[in-house]
């Protein structure tokens, strides 16, 4: 089997050591066993935590963990969509200009990733310079999140960009990847035939993080942990809304949120929660993908929630669950989506999202299960993920579809 070089673009990729999903760091650690080898090409700031990886104004290549990172100068995406804009602007500018590149292997292959659609574009345009080729991998739906989540018009100038943007990646992409398993849907809707090119790789987690299961003791509070981060898609305020709910009917003490992470909606909510004198409620900050297993054993249980936004139709696959699946407890997942692994797996129970009610009746309901019932919830939820979202696995499947697109006869 011949070696292949990947460029691989995304804007948000991490090491474990930032806080973020590490989904293409894991997939380059574990694809260099099929002797893929690939170059992640990720922004100097953490969109986060805002830490800077680079000080000065010049790219800077760094091998991680075996995993090579090429990163790039990015302005700051502040708090507002105009700083975020702003930033991806500027790295999908870098990106292009190339100026990382000195010294590293020409690619075989180009991907880009759409956490932000201008770098996947400005990926597409690297793998037309360098006459290899592009695979996109969706993971956001552009400029449609805007529409549905954003107020936006589709007549709006940047949404008008934006799909004109969502066409090119289609149509000119050999293969798509899509981490949303109903996608190729859409995306023949925007491109006919597009939906042919389709794979689907779902996120997930490198199970050897598994901890031990641990069990806790009946008489416990129950802490309920969010992971992740803060901003509007993620529905915080209907945690803040069932804690008011369940207050008033359940002994103080008996049940607890503890939210982690950070996003533009965070001052917001800590505001609210002393505002509002709503108990119950702990904000913590973000903590490095490294050190999530261990925080997440001090959980009851997990809650997985999303703003009720037809963006989902489409399905999702946040890294969040896959981690929470494995830690061994119960989930509670208030996603309006077709696909729920909870639900499939018997690993916790469902709710209605954006319905505060349905979130407290299902906090009470976790509490009156007995803790036999609870531990296997969690047994279950470990070995679902286990058996479908090993990232070793996951990692097979990529780099198959790469090799796919790879002609072999052009390559030593």
């Amino acid at each position: 089997m011949s070696s292949l070089s990947v460029w691989l673009v995304n804007q948000f990729a991490i090491p474990p050591t930032g806080a973020g999903g590490t989904r293409h760091y894991t997939l380059a650690r574990e694809m260099k066993s099929d002797d893929v080898h690939v170059v992640l090409v990720a922004s100097s700031v953490n969109h986060l935590t805002q830490a800077r990886r680079v000080t000065d104004n010049c790219p800077v290549v760094e091998v991680i963990d075996d995993v090579k990172f090429a990163w790039l100068p990015t302005p700051p995406s502040g708090r507002g969509t105009a700083g975020r804009l702003q930033s991806m602007g500027g790295f999908a500018i870098n990106v292009w200009r190339e100026r990382w590149a000195a010294g590293l292997e020409a690619p075989d292959v180009v991907v880009g990733s759409t956490p932000s659609p201008l770098a996947a574009y400005a990926a597409l345009r690297l793998a037309r310079r360098h006459r290899v080729p592009f695979v996109l991998e969706v993971r956001d739906i552009w400029p449609q999140s805007l529409l549905d989540l954003g107020n936006l018009r589709p007549t709006h100038p940047g949404v008008r960009v934006l799909s004109w943007i969502e066409r090119q990646l289609y149509r000119h992409a050999d293969r798509i990847i899509t981490l949303l398993p109903a996608a190729a849907g859409h995306i023949d809707a925007v491109v006919p035939g597009a939906g042919e090119k389709v794979v689907w790789v779902p996120n997930g987690v490198d199970t050897r993080l598994a901890l031990e299961e641990t069990t806790l003791e009946p008489d416990s509070p129950l802490l309920l942990m969010y992971t992740g981060a803060h901003g509007v898609a993620n529905d915080l305020d209907t945690v803040l809304d069932a804690a008011i709910l369940l207050e008033r009917e359940i002994e103080a003490g008996d049940v607890c949120f503890r939210l982690v992470g950070d996003g533009p909606e965070k001052a917001r909510l800590v505001q609210r929660v002393e505002a509002e004198r709503i108990q119950g409620v702990k904000f913590d900050d973000p903590v490095p993908k490294s050190a999530v297993h261990a925080l997440l054993r001090e959980a009851g249980g997990f809650l997985m929630v999303l703003a009720d936004s037809p963006v989902f139709r489409w399905g999702v696959s946040p890294n969040k669950l896959f981690d929470y699946l494995l830690a061994a407890r119960p989930v509670l997942f208030g996603v309006n989506t077709p696909v729920n692994p909870v639900a499939e797996s018997s690993a916790g129970y469902s709710f209605a999202s954006s319905d505060p009610s349905a979130l407290a009746q299902a906090v009470r309901q976790l509490l009156t299960t007995d803790p036999a019932e609870r531990a296997a919830m969690g047994a279950r939820g470990r070995a679902y993920v286990s058996a479908r979202h090993d990232m070793t696995l996951l990692a097979r499947r990529f780099a198959d579809v790469l090799r796919e697109v790879v002609p072999t006869d052009d390559r030593p």
